[in-house]
């Protein structure tokens, strides 16, 4: 029987820091299956050289290309969100001609890979009876407590803003202890609307076939088993660690090797992300 070729469609945050940790998941794909092809979309602000000069450092591969989407205004944290809703007629016209005419001969378009702040093209995959998976580019535990957060807020219909600064120790399902209120995103909790348009990106994993987060068992068990026994919530796929490996393989080696050296338990991970070095403390 003949085995076909399966393209996929990755769509992005726009900026470098997603894009990064996007393509790092494409390469490990292409890598394990030679029927696999990529398209990834890139959203970029009009200043934004990064982008560009980070691409074309990208080895050439017949099965993956890149697509650039028209350019916009630039915009702040809370307008980027405009920014990538309104490239919802550009993204249907590429996946409609994708349906049309695959990017390699032979090869038929399964699903679209999106970021975890384009739950918005989920719309596109359901008009052509495509499969949606999101990328979380956080751990395990962050996506547990955004889902939580979304249930407080939708389904409970609280208001966030009443945790700012609280003594409350809120139980989280996928945390094995209580998390102090105070010490929650201040996305979430300032006064405003400003809680409910965040997380109504994330209100919309539910309707994806599954989630595919950068993390892996070892490091996040407790919150990976919570995720999973959820039968209400789409599949969880821990495909991490995801990451950028250092120019200077010595580096690397050594940072493994300081790692175990360390007593069990003697460590803790912390990542901020990009935006982690410009956020002012609450």
């Amino acid at each position: 029987m003949e085995t076909k070729n399966t393209e996929l469609v990755f769509v992005p945050s726009p900026g470098l820091s997603h894009l990064v940790s996007t393509m790092e998941l494409a390469k490990i794909l292409l890598d394990r299956d030679g029927r696999l092809s990529i398209t990834v979309l890139i959203m970029k602000f009009p200043k934004d050289r990064a982008v560009d000069g980070y691409t074309k450092n990208i080895s050439s591969d017949s099965r993956l290309r890149f697509i650039n989407l028209p350019t916009q205004d630039d915009a702040t944290l809370f307008k980027m969100f405009d920014f990538i809703d309104n490239q919802v007629t550009h993204v249907r016209d590429i996946v409609s001609n994708l349906i049309k005419q695959p990017s390699l001969p032979g090869s038929q378009l399964a699903g679209l890979v999106l970021d975890m702040f384009c739950t918005k093209f989920i719309q596109v995959a359901d008009e052509f009876n495509l499969a949606a998976y999101v990328y979380f580019t956080s751990g395990a535990a962050a996506l547990g407590l955004f889902y939580h957060l979304v249930s407080l807020r939708f389904e409970q219909d609280e208001n966030l803003a009443k945790y700012k600064s609280s003594d409350v120790e809120l139980p989280v399902p996928c945390f094995s202890n209580p998390v102090p209120a105070k010490v929650l995103p201040a996305v979430f909790v300032e006064e405003g609307p400003s809680s409910t348009v965040f997380l109504s990106y994330f209100k919309r994993l539910t309707e994806t076939k599954g989630i595919i987060v950068n993390t892996f068992y070892e490091l996040e068990s407790y919150a990976i088993e919570s995720l999973l026994a959820d039968s209400k919530k789409p599949k969880v796929y821990p495909v991490g660690p995801i990451m950028k490996s250092s120019s200077d393989q010595s580096f690397d080696e050594d940072i493994k090797k300081w790692l175990d050296d360390q007593p069990e338990n003697s460590v803790v991970f912390l990542c901020f992300g990009l935006w982690g070095v410009s956020r002012k403390p609450r």
